[in-house]
C-alpha cells in the first residue's frame, strides 16, 4: 500500500475517531497501521446514518460496507483502502470480523448509544457493546490479546463509559437521547462514570501494549467536564475535547500504564 494511500486512510481515521488514532501511535509498530485502518473504518460506518436524511439510502451504504467487509476476509478487494488494509491484517494474525460485522448490524438496527434505540440497554449486551465494545475487541485482538485478557463485562463497561461520554459530547451524531435537558445529560454522565470507574479496576493489569486498545477511555473524564453545564454540548460539539489535549490525557496514561 502507497505511503499516499496510507496517508489518506489516517486523515479519516484522525478526523472521524481522533481518539482511537492518538492511541493507535502508541501501539508496538506492527500493529500501527492495521489499528489506524480500524480508526478509519470505524469513522466512515459511522458517520453513515448522520450523513444522510435519507434511511434507505443510509441501509444501502451500511449493507455495503457489511457485505464488503465480510467479502475481505475471503481475500477480495472492496476499493476501500482502510477496509482492505483493516481485512488484510485480520486475514493475516486470523482475527475474526464478526464483532465488526455486529457493529454494523448494530447501527441498521438503530440503537443508541444510550440504549434508546432499537439495541436495548446499554450494558454488556446492549447496543454499546455490539459497536463500541467491538471496536475495543478486535483493537485488543490486533495488538495480540484476546478473552483471557479482558472480561465481556468489561469491554462492556468500557464500551458504555466511552460511548456515553462522547455521545454527550458530539449530540449532533444522534447517539443520545438529551431530550431530557440537563436531568438527562446528568443521567447518563453518572452512568459513564460509573462505568469507567468499573472498567479501570481490570484493565489496570493489563499490559501496557494491550492496554493501548483502551486509551480512547482516558479522555471520558474531559467529555463528560465540557459538557457539564447547560449549554456545553452545543456550544462544544465535535470540539469537546482540543487536540492538544487529546494526545495529552493518552500520551499520559499510556506513560502511566493505566486509563
Amino acid at each position: 500500500m502507497s505511503g499516499a494511500t496510507e496517508r489518506q486512510i489516517a486523515e479519516v481515521a484522525k478526523a472521524g475517531e481522533p481518539d482511537r488514532y492518538a492511541a493507535a501511535l502508541l501501539a508496538p509498530a506492527a500493529a500501527q497501521g492495521a489499528l489506524v485502518a480500524l480508526a478509519a473504518v470505524a469513522a466512515e460506518i459511522a458517520r453513515i446514518p448522520w450523513q444522510t436524511s435519507e434511511p434507505t439510502l443510509a441501509e444501502i451504504r451500511l449493507q455495503w460496507w457489511h457485505d464488503a467487509l465480510a467479502a475481505g476476509m475471503t481475500g477480495a478487494l472492496s476499493g476501500q483502502p482502510a477496509l482492505d488494509r483493516l481485512t488484510g491484517a485480520l486475514r493475516q494474525w486470523g482475527i475474526s470480523a464478526t464483532p465488526l460485522l455486529g457493529a454494523i448490524a448494530s447501527c441498521r438496527a438503530g440503537g443508541g448509544a444510550d440504549g434508546s434505540g432499537a439495541g436495548g440497554d446499554a450494558g454488556p449486551d446492549g447496543p454499546l457493546m455490539a459497536t463500541e465494545g467491538a471496536l475495543f475487541e478486535v483493537a485488543l485482538a490486533l495488538l495480540g490479546g484476546g478473552e483471557g485478557d479482558v472480561s465481556r463485562a468489561t469491554l462492556g463497561h468500557a464500551a458504555t463509559a466511552y460511548g456515553l461520554a462522547r455521545g454527550l459530547a458530539e449530540p449532533s451524531r444522534g447517539l443520545c437521547d438529551v431530550a431530557g435537558g440537563s436531568d438527562r445529560r446528568e443521567e447518563l454522565a453518572a452512568r459513564a462514570r460509573l462505568s469507567v470507574a468499573a472498567a479501570r479496576q481490570d484493565l489496570h493489569r493489563l499490559r501496557r501494549p494491550l492496554l493501548t486498545a483502551f486509551l480512547p477511555l482516558a479522555l471520558v473524564e474531559p467529555y463528560l467536564s465540557a459538557v457539564s453545564s447547560p449549554d456545553a454540548a452545543a456550544a462544544h460539539g465535535a470540539d469537546a475535547v482540543v487536540p492538544l489535549r487529546r494526545f495529552w490525557r493518552i500520551g499520559l496514561a499510556f506513560a502511566r500504564g493505566r486509563v
